[in-house]
C-alpha cells in the first residue's frame, strides 16, 4: 500500500511539473507568434473589442482580409475539439492550461486528438466573410488578449481598425 501511494505521488508530481513547464513555455512565447493569416488588412484587439463593434464578446483579436487565405496555427498544441457553428468552423487547441480558439474557419483540416505544430495549416478563411477570430483562455476561464503573443512590426500595428 505504501509503495502504491509513493508511486501515485510520483506520477502526480510528474504530471503537475509537466503541466507547469508547458504553461511556462506558453507564457514565454509572448511576442513570438506568427499571424494566423498571411494577408490581413486590419484587426480589432481587446482594447476596442466589444459586442457592438465586432460581436465576439470575448477578449480576442479579429484579423480581417480582402483575399482568400489559409489559416495556420499560431502555437503548437493538441486539438481538443472542432465543430461547425453558423456557416463556419471552430477549432480549440490546448497547450498546458491554455486554450487557443480559432473561430470562423471555412473548413477544418484537423481533428480532435491531433497534435499540431506552429505554422500548420488548420483550414481556410471563408470566401464570404474573410475574418478569423483568435481567443486565449485558461482552464479556469480567464481570458487574455492575444495581441501580446503576436510578433508585430510597426506596419502591422498600424492596420488596427478604429
Amino acid at each position: 500500500m505504501r509503495v502504491t501511494f509513493i508511486v501515485s505521488l510520483l506520477i502526480l508530481s510528474k504530471s503537475l511539473f509537466s503541466q507547469n513547464a508547458k504553461d511556462a513555455t506558453f507564457e514565454h512565447s509572448k511576442g513570438t507568434w506568427p499571424f494566423p493569416i498571411l494577408h490581413f488588412t486590419s484587426y480589432i484587439s481587446e482594447e476596442n473589442n466589444n459586442a457592438e463593434s465586432n460581436e465576439i464578446g470575448h477578449k480576442g483579436i479579429v484579423f480581417f482580409s480582402n483575399t482568400p487565405d489559409s489559416v495556420k496555427a499560431v502555437f503548437e498544441g493538441k486539438v481538443e475539439t472542432t465543430f461547425p457553428i453558423g456557416s463556419g468552423f471552430v477549432i480549440i487547441v490546448s497547450y498546458g492550461d491554455y486554450f487557443i480558439t480559432y473561430n470562423n474557419l471555412d473548413n477544418s483540416a484537423v481533428k480532435p486528438g491531433d497534435y499540431i505544430h506552429q505554422g500548420q495549416w488548420l483550414g481556410n478563411l471563408p470566401l464570404k466573410n474573410k475574418q478569423i477570430i483568435i481567443v486565449i483562455t485558461t482552464r479556469n476561464n480567464n481570458e487574455y488578449d492575444p495581441y501580446d503573443w503576436f510578433k508585430w512590426t510597426k506596419e502591422e500595428q498600424s492596420r488596427q481598425k478604429n
